[in-house]
């Protein structure tokens, strides 16, 4: 048996010094997910006149916000590093990209003009970014920053659309032109309606502080081996956030 116990532990050692940072970072949204599923088998089992089930339900729906306000921040970090990898892909490094309200939103190839000029674009929500191959990097074509930019499409050409800024024209042939012009509209109008200002301030800063706590609760309930323990928390918990919500 100690011989057994022994090389299970050494698998353990062997199998966690294969994982990185980022791998343990992840470990609190997986139980997150896992936590998801178990309390909404609890709730589906309870009974809704059973004394724990207004306590469970809250429980569960403070969960499912959780969870989603984790998604929402691991795609913002996603969007951070996609603009990051932009940035240091640009030869030069001519024009500063990340900065805190900007977010990617979609990229592709084109061809440009009527000399018909191989080309890469990135659309972020303020600004579309032309860019040309340099060797191993991406020279600047043209910038032009959405505010003033307009989309139309060119329907006697099958693959044609127009883009024209304040003072510049251009004519941008692609394979998915409809989509170009459907996601270059939807960023413009976000843009001027102040849609990506909204969501990026919606959340103040106890809400902010709720949802950590919350968070940090979570990744101790996943280290509890004693499932009365848990629901005693999680009735806590619930009773904690019934008072908060009655006081706001």
């Amino acid at each position: 048996m100690r011989i057994v116990e022994r090389k299970r532990k050494q698998k353990d050692i062997s199998e966690n010094k294969t994982k990185d940072l980022l791998s343990y970072l992840y470990l609190p949204i997986q139980r997150i997910i896992a936590y998801h599923s178990l309390l909404k088998n609890i709730l589906h089992l309870t009974p809704p006149d059973h004394p724990d089930y207004d306590h469970l339900s809250n429980a569960y729906q403070s969960l499912v916000e959780t969870q989603y306000h984790a998604n929402h921040r691991a795609q913002q970090r996603k969007n951070i590093d996609k603009i990051i990898e932009i940035q240091n892909s640009l030869l030069g490094q001519d024009a500063q990209l990340i900065l805190p309200h900007r977010r990617y939103v979609y990229e592709g190839e084109v061809i440009l003009g009527k000399n018909l000029k191989d080309r890469y674009i990135y659309l972020f929500n303020d600004l579309l970014l032309c860019t040309k191959k340099k060797g191993k990097f991406l020279k600047i074509d043209f910038i032009e920053p959405l505010e003033t930019l307009k989309v139309a499409d060119v329907k006697e050409e099958f693959r044609q659309f127009r883009l024209q800024s304040s003072s510049n024209e251009y004519i941008i042939m692609a394979e998915d032109k409809q989509h170009w012009i459907k996601t270059i509209s939807g960023a413009i109008k976000a843009l001027k309606s102040g849609e990506n200002d909204s969501k990026i301030n919606s959340h103040n800063h106890i809400e902010e502080s709720t949802r950590e706590s919350l968070m940090n609760r979570i990744i101790t309930w996943s280290k509890m081996e004693d499932p009365q323990v848990v629901l005693r928390e999680i009735k806590d918990l619930a009773a904690t956030l019934e008072k908060y919500r009655a006081i706001n």
